[in-house]
């Protein structure tokens, strides 16, 4: 129990535990309980058969027990037992009960539990009617033995009314006066006289009424006292059955309660061990949780530092970045500085720079174009913009008028007459076209020029955009007049005594090839008059120049379209030079815009693509309203539209390849 006592102060971590540990408390202290109250059960069996077996004897012999004097029939006579008042009547009732029969009950019938059951009946119906007798018996022998040594009245009780009366007598009355000490001394001695004489004639009173009660009881039951040590002995053999079994269950308990305190134990200690390694379990368990918790405030931490390092890092990259930026963007001012000076520097220098252009029309001395011509002579645009003009036509005056021509013309001979046909219908033209080159070659102004540019008299011209196009890109830009070209040229045979079989070209070139000159140079010395040279006047055709210098413009990307035709003046020289190795192309249905580009192509003549050139609907654009980049605008037949498309492109329109240094698109290109 200390140890069941001791286990209800261990806390338990768990409610299950508690609850298991509480149920073996509760069973544990239930057997302790009834291990005790079988020890006490037994105990009390045990008594009770010690006292049957001292005091039964004892009560027989009471019961037996002659007298000194024998009675008047000469047998022992019974010692008369004090019995209270109203013991005869119940004395008689007791012999006036029928006989049990104890003369069958013999010691088979006591070892026989069927026996033995009937017996228990019987001796319960006796007890009942002599419970009063033996009671009183038990108390007159205790009484007596009281008086052998001195304790007590004589050995018997005094009988309760008695003792009231007497002290009633004791008791002094109210209304009785203060007497003298020597008579209150004779009255005490008068009273006790009084009160012995009564005691006396009680107790023979009471002797010899329990003498008759004894007598009468011998007399008319004989049997009771055998029945009576029958019923004893079957009593003392089932105290004696029932202390055995008491034992042997009292000890059977035990061993089953020392048992079930050992599993009790046992379970106590099986139930120790499993909170001990419940609690070993939570401790490892809030140890994982802590060490987890300490490793996430560990993972939160390093995320915060990295966090910080990562907004630091942000903050250096966006003020690095805000650096840079503010960095590129001086750059890139600097840049756009640097490219609007380059600009402006390159822009004055190709003002510097001189494009002569030669240009020419072929106008019918009838119809809209004489007209039209007229206007862009008045108005200086147009052809009439170039540094030197030629109108070609068969005839000075209009038709069929016969009115002067309004603007100045050069004749040139021939019909200009042609007919139509071809996959698209167009004009066969070559011949005449063919004519107008040879004329121009005969005239020879072209060659003080560095290009020559053919334009019909219903196409819009700029030639400010087309020289821009000419300084600004390459290979155009390396188009230049080598030296001075002469007014009058002598480049036939050399005039120097024993070099009259040399011609001028080939004294040009042999002064640039054996001396090393340059065209320009090789020109002076050749020009020198005899006998110090030939005395060639030469332009640079008679240099050796490189053959890049000859070039044509492509304005379309189907072809060379005839409404404009820039050529450099190499170009124009080696297509009428080459004109014969081109015969072969004339049996072709070919107006004479694609006649010259497959000729020039056949001969070598560097082709060059400029689309922006020419907006034409023919070549898959839209001229009006004219506010695009383009050089020349066809077609616009009537004055009208021929000066509104000029007026819109002169306002709202810029060339190809004008300077615009504060333009962002233009100063793209220079940086």
């Amino acid at each position: 129990m200390a140890a069941l006592a001791s286990s209800r102060r261990v806390s338990i971590p768990s409610p299950a535990a508690e609850e298991e540990e509480a149920g073996l408390l509760g069973n544990a202290e239930q057997l302790a309980t009834t291990s005790r109250a079988l020890r006490c059960r037994t105990c009390s069996f045990a008594g009770s058969a010690l006292i049957a077996l001292l005091v039964a004897p004892t009560l027989v012999a009471m019961l037996l027990q002659a007298t000194d004097q024998p009675s008047e029939s000469g047998r022992l006579a019974i010692k008369p037992l004090r019995l209270p008042r109203g013991a005869e009547r119940r004395f008689e009732q007791l012999a006036s009960a029928k006989d049990p029969n104890p003369q069958h009950m013999d010691k088979s019938s006591f070892d026989d539990p069927s026996s033995q059951t009937l017996a228990g009946d019987a001796g319960t119906e006796m007890h009942e009617s002599e419970k009063s007798l033996v009671t009183y018996a038990i108390g007159q022998l205790v009484g007596k033995v009281l008086g052998v040594f001195g304790v007590g009245g004589g050995g018997g009780a005094a009988d309760p009314k008695d003792e009231q009366q007497q002290q009633q007598t004791q008791k002094p009355r109210p209304e009785q006066k203060q007497q003298h000490p020597m008579d209150e001394e004779r009255s005490s001695k008068a009273t006790a006289e009084t009160s012995s004489k009564a005691f006396e004639k009680d107790k023979e009173e009471d002797d010899k009424a329990m003498a008759e009660a004894m007598t009468r009881v011998r007399r008319e039951r004989p049997k009771d006292v055998k029945h009576a040590l029958a019923v004893a002995r079957m009593h003392k053999h089932q105290r004696e059955q029932v202390a055995k079994e008491a034992e042997d269950a009292g000890e059977k308990v035990a061993l089953r309660e020392k048992e079930k305190l050992e599993r009790a134990q046992k379970q106590l200690e099986h139930a120790k061990q499993q909170r001990e390694a419940q609690k070993l379990k939570q401790k490892e368990k809030m140890a994982r949780e802590a060490k987890k918790e300490r490793e996430i405030d560990k993972m939160h931490k390093k995320q915060e530092e990295e966090e910080k390092a990562a907004l630091e890092r942000a903050e250096r990259m966006k003020a690095s970045m805000e650096r840079a930026k503010q960095l590129r963007l001086q750059q890139q001012r600097e840049r756009e500085n640097a490219a609007k000076r380059r600009c402006m520097a390159e822009k004055q220098r190709v003002q510097g720079i001189r494009v002569s252009m030669y240009c020419l029309s072929l106008m019918m001395p009838f119809g809209y174009e004489p007209s039209l011509l007229a206007a862009q002579h008045i108005q200086g645009v147009g052809i009439f913009a170039c540094d030197e003009t030629a109108v070609f036509s068969n005839s000075t005056v209009l038709l069929p008028e016969k009115t002067p021509s309004p603007v100045k013309v050069t004749l040139m001979h021939g019909s200009l007459a042609v007919m139509y046909g071809g996959r698209w219908g167009t004009a066969m033209n070559t011949g005449v076209f063919n004519r107008l080159w040879t004329r121009v070659l005969e005239i020879g102004d072209f060659r003080r020029y560095e290009w020559t540019v053919k334009v019909d008299p219903d196409a819009v011209f700029f030639p400010h955009r087309l020289r821009n196009i000419l300084r600004r890109r390459s290979p155009m830009n390396s188009i230049s007049i080598q030296g001075n070209v002469p007014a009058h040229l002598q480049c036939g045979q050399c005039q120097l005594q024993g070099h009259t079989h040399e011609t001028c070209a080939a004294r040009v070139q042999g002064y640039q090839v054996n001396q090393n000159l340059s065209c320009a140079d090789a020109l002076v010395a050749a020009a020198r008059a005899p006998p110090q040279d030939c005395g060639c006047h030469c332009d640079d055709f008679a240099c050796n120049l490189p053959q890049q210098t000859a070039m044509y413009i492509n304005n379309c990307k189907w072809g060379l379209h005839g409404p404009i035709e820039v050529f450099s003046r190499r170009a124009v020289a080696s297509y009428l030079a080459g004109l014969p190795q081109c015969v072969s192309l004339l049996r072709h249905p070919w107006g004479e815009d694609k006649f010259i580009d497959k000729c020039m192509q056949e001969l070598g003549v560097i082709r060059v693509n400029e689309y922006d050139v020419l907006s034409e609907t023919a070549c898959g654009e839209q001229p009006a309203p004219c506010g695009g980049a383009d050089v020349t605008f066809h077609p616009f037949k009537s004055i009208e539209s021929y000066f509104a498309c000029y007026g819109f492109a002169n306002k709202f329109g810029r060339g190809p390849a004008d300077f615009d240094c504060n333009s962002e698109m233009s100063l793209m290109t220079w940086m």
